[in-house]
C-alpha cells in the first residue's frame, strides 16, 4: 500500500510539473481567421436540357462544363465559417457541329456559403491534417453569351441553392488541398423562353488554400 501511495504521489507530481506545458501547448495551436482558395472546377447538367434542343436529337449533347474560381472565406469559429465563391465555366452543349462556337457561352456561378467541420468541433481546435466539412449556400447562376444564329448574344439569370460535403487537406497550418462536392438546384423553370424541367447540377471542385 505504502509502494502504491508512492507511485500515485508521483504521477500527480508529473501531471502538475505537465500542466504548465500542456496549457503553452493548447495556447500555441493555430486559430485561423479567414482564408483563400483557388479552384478549379466542373459542372454536370443533370436535368432534362434536351427540353432546348431545336435540332435533331441524335446529336450528341456535352453536358459537361469546365473552368474555375476563387474563394473567400472567414472562420466564425474553430467548426463554422463563412465564404463567398464565384466560378467560371465555359459551356457549349453542342461542340460536335460545325460552326458550333456561335454557340459558345460563359456560366458564372457566385455563392454564399457557410461550412460546418464537425470534426473540428469534436476535437476543440483547427490544426488537423484531415478536415472534413458539409457545406450549405445560396447564390446565383448567369448564362452570358451566344445561344443561336439569330439572337447573337444574350443572357439569363437563375437563383441557385446548394448542399455539399468536402474534405480540407492541411499540409501545415497555412497551406492545404481541398476537395468538394455539390448538388445545385437551379430555379429555371424556362431558358430563352423553352420550358426545361429538373434543371440541377453536380459541381466539383479541386484546388489549394491558404488560412491566415
Amino acid at each position: 500500500m505504502k509502494r502504491f501511495a508512492i507511485a500515485l504521489s508521483i504521477l500527480m507530481l508529473e501531471a502538475v510539473v505537465a500542466l504548465p506545458a500542456f496549457g503553452q501547448e493548447a495556447s500555441d495551436r493555430f486559430n485561423p481567421s479567414g482564408y483563400i482558395q483557388g479552384q478549379f472546377t466542373t459542372q454536370f447538367l443533370t436535368g432534362d436540357i434536351s427540353d432546348l434542343v431545336y435540332i435533331p436529337t441524335n446529336t450528341p449533347i456535352d453536358s459537361a462544363y469546365f473552368g474555375g474560381g476563387i474563394t473567400g472565406g472567414g472562420f466564425l469559429t474553430h467548426w463554422v465559417a463563412l465564404q463567398a465563391r464565384v466560378n467560371f465555366l465555359s459551356t457549349n452543349p453542342f461542340p460536335d457541329i460545325p460552326g458550333s462556337e456561335i454557340l459558345d457561352s460563359l456560366t458564372v456561378v457566385y455563392t454564399a456559403d457557410v461550412k460546418f467541420y464537425i470534426l473540428n468541433l469534436i476535437v476543440g481546435h483547427a490544426n488537423g491534417i484531415l478536415q472534413p466539412y458539409a457545406i450549405a449556400g445560396l447564390g446565383g447562376l448567369s448564362i452570358i453569351g451566344t445561344f443561336d444564329p439569330v439572337n447573337s448574344f444574350n443572357s439569363d439569370n437563375f437563383f441557385t441553392f446548394e448542399l455539399g460535403a468536402g474534405l480540407d487537406l492541411m499540409i501545415n497550418n497555412h497551406f492545404g488541398l481541398f476537395g468538394e462536392f455539390n448538388w445545385q438546384y437551379v430555379d429555371a423553370n424556362t431558358f430563352l423562353g423553352v420550358p426545361i424541367s429538373n434543371p440541377n447540377n453536380i459541381a466539383i471542385n479541386i484546388g489549394a488554400t491558404y488560412r491566415f
